[in-house]
């Protein structure tokens, strides 16, 4: 099994800030958590990166498995699908699991993932309750048989091509339009296939994607509940 962790962006949203690398409540970064958390299932793993790219490294300090940088050097025309195709075709045919550097999941939930994918081929992590939303991709799925490895290049060579044509609609295409096709929606109301989601609640996980993001976690951090994410998921 491989890592392919997307790492290219710039933080913008934040005003541009190397988000995988904010402390996630003590002092290692959300990429090194990503790491050490999914390490006990790959023999590989390959970061993305594009504009902070000299910046990563110590996120491997304490990491065995062996980690390679890829850079993408168009991340700020090309948007996220190009660091996808460049964080696959790094590992050949392999199963896969595919994130976010910005966020961390639970190991619960990894582990979940992974059995949903070893039991179906495919599992994709949804945040709990907001399966039928756009925006409920959990950033994180697992691709392990070869059928769905295929399907899922093939969807990655189309929305590229769309995306060369359309240029205006880079930026709105990531993974969340790589794993989901309306033809597979199962039961109605769904949008991803059924069989292969695995919901993940507030509690096992860890997103920064906007500073209300990072004041909410901060506030977590705080709490009892801060400290049961970085005690169990963390």
């Amino acid at each position: 099994m491989k890592l392919v962790v997307l790492a290219a962006g710039n933080g913008g949203r934040m005003g541009g800030v190397c988000k995988p690398m904010m402390p996630a409540g003590d002092g290692r970064g959300l990429l090194h958590h990503t790491l050490r958390l999914i390490e006990p299932y790959i023999d590989e793993g390959v970061v993305v990166t594009g504009c902070y790219h000299d910046q990563y490294r110590r996120a491997t300090e304490g990491i065995d498995t062996p980690i390679r940088f890829v850079r993408n050097y168009f991340w700020q025309e090309a948007g996220n699908l190009p660091s996808i195709y460049l964080g696959l075709t790094a590992i050949g045919d392999a199963p896969y699991i595919l994130t976010n550097a910005d966020q961390v999941t639970g190991k619960a939930c990894i582990a979940a993932l992974v059995k949903r994918a070893a039991e179906t081929g495919l599992g994709i992590g949804v945040k709990e309750g907001r399966v039928a939303e756009k925006h409920g991709y959990a950033g994180i799925a697992c691709v392990e048989s070869s059928l769905w490895r295929r399907r899922v290049q093939k969807r990655l060579s189309a929305l590229l091509t769309a995306s060369l044509e359309k240029q205006g609609e880079r930026r709105g295409q990531s993974q969340w339009d790589l794993f989901y096709e309306p033809q597979q929606v199962d039961p109605p109301g769904w949008y991803f296939p059924a069989e292969h989601v695995v919901e993940i609640g507030p509690d096992f996980r860890v997103e920064i994607d906007t500073n209300d993001d990072l004041l909410e976690w901060e506030q977590r951090l705080m709490s009892e509940r801060g400290a049961f994410v970085l005690e169990d998921a963390l």
